[in-house]
């Protein structure tokens, strides 16, 4: 197999003044199938799948950087929308996984970053994504006609393992300039666990602290890091395992840890 593409890439930025930069970008991405993605066969015969085309995209990107240092401000806004040639997993069953390209998908949403030095000690942080990724082609699971509605994906289906909602943020303590102490909170929205969205596992909201020591010695630095994950000890579904062929599809996250 032998493949080969162009990937133009087009940016521009505007200063709008001292503290605030907007921009645009656009471009288009190719992909090729992974060894991993050629190893199996959809339909379960032997030898590689020779039929899986590459991956491709166009994307396309506005978004504004604003820095103020009399406030310690700083602060980061993206929309983005990137249309693809999807390959998607066909099957996942006995250690295997198998693909196929499924047509098109569409990934579009927003993406906000805000840090605030609040004083000489204190500090913090907030992170939030909205991503509407969708089908934009239905297709059927498996190469069978006619198509059972149990195995349907309509267009408009969420696309399997990806998450609509997600956030993060965290305050944090510097008593001294080598250390720091700090709070961490982590959500996520549902995540689908196959293409035909017939279940999802659920979103949760996780805590973590983590305290940081540093001191110059010699002609280095030394950095000492601590840190304590999922401080309420929750049971969640840490990642899922796309289209599993016995619906085996969550993987709990570790606890306290």
């Amino acid at each position: 197999l032998a493949y080969h593409y162009t990937n133009p890439v087009a940016a521009l930025q505007f200063r709008a003044s001292p503290q605030l930069n907007v921009y645009v970008s656009a471009g288009r991405g190719f992909e090729t199938p992974t060894f991993g993605e050629l190893a199996y066969r959809p339909d379960g015969q032997p030898g590689f799948n020779s039929e899986l085309k590459a991956q491709t995209s166009q994307q396309v990107e506005v978004g504004a950087k604003w820095r103020s240092t009399d406030l310690g401000i700083a602060l980061d806004a993206a929309l983005f929308r990137a249309r693809t040639d999807e390959i998607g997993v066909a099957t996942n069953s006995g250690g295997r996984s198998t693909f196929r390209n499924v047509g098109r998908t569409q990934r579009q949403g927003v993406e906000l970053d805000l840090r605030w030095r609040i004083s000489d000690t204190w500090r913090t942080q907030i992170a939030a994504t909205w991503l509407d990724a969708t089908y934009t082609d239905g297709f059927c699971v498996r190469a069978v006609e006619p198509c059972p509605p149990a195995l349907t994906v309509p267009a408009g289906n969420r696309i399997a393992g990806t998450l609509a909602k997600s956030g993060y943020g965290e305050l944090s303590w510097l008593p001294r300039p080598d250390t720091e102490l700090a709070l961490e909170a982590r959500v996520q929205g549902s995540v689908p666990v196959n293409d035909v969205n017939s279940d999802f596992a659920e979103g949760f909201g996780l805590l973590a602290m983590r305290a940081r020591w540093q001191a110059d010695v010699g002609p280095g630095r030394l950095e000492l890091l601590g840190r304590v994950d999922n401080l309420a000890d929750r049971r969640v579904v840490g990642s899922v395992i796309v289209n599993d062929g016995n619906q085996r599809f969550f993987e709990p996250a570790p606890g306290r840890t």
